[in-house]
């Protein structure tokens, strides 16, 4: 039997690097002991995704709410790092309780490096943020995504396939 390769596929294998897993978060481990994680830990684990509903006290969000009413861009701020100037930003962004939740998955200290504040874009396809790191990095990154209003499904929430960041 000859097996034909279709030129328009490329199996999984051949376009990734799978890092050793020493340079992974415990939680991307193989060998990880499962019955020692918490509900959250075994959700990022399994699904690379958390959902933590109505995480942010109010008081934080109605000072970002106010904060960003003074603004009049619809498409967001006037420069890319915005919380370097805003307290508000940074008092969300770096929310305490979201700090420790981000520990207990990845492993280390997190910090900010990019928010997309505003951000408003209708053409973005489905992707992997993770393409955009070093290669070093190897999984000690996460993203956020906080909804701080509803979210109507015709507005393309957001959407994610569980899983698919193994």
């Amino acid at each position: 039997m000859v097996t034909v390769k279709n030129p328009q596929f490329t199996p999984f294998e051949e376009l990734s690097e799978i890092p050793n897993e020493s340079l992974l978060p415990a939680l991307d481990h193989s060998n990880c002991d499962e019955t020692q994680l918490t509900d959250i830990q075994k959700s990022w684990r399994k699904n690379g995704l958390v959902i933590l509903e109505r995480f942010l006290p109010n008081n934080l969000i109605e000072k970002y709410s106010q904060l960003r009413s003074k603004f009049p861009h619809s498409d967001g701020w006037s420069c890319p790092t915005p919380y370097m100037y805003y307290k508000e930003i940074r008092d969300i962004c770096l929310y305490p309780p979201l700090m420790e939740t981000m520990k207990s998955l990845i492993g280390d200290e997190m910090g900010l490096h990019l928010n997309l504040t505003g951000w408003v874009s209708t053409t973005r396809d489905w992707h992997q943020d993770d393409y955009l790191n070093p290669p070093f990095v190897n999984s000690w990154y996460a993203a956020v995504w906080m909804a701080l209003d509803d979210i109507h499904p015709d507005s393309g929430p957001f959407e994610y396939v569980p899983g698919s960041h193994r």
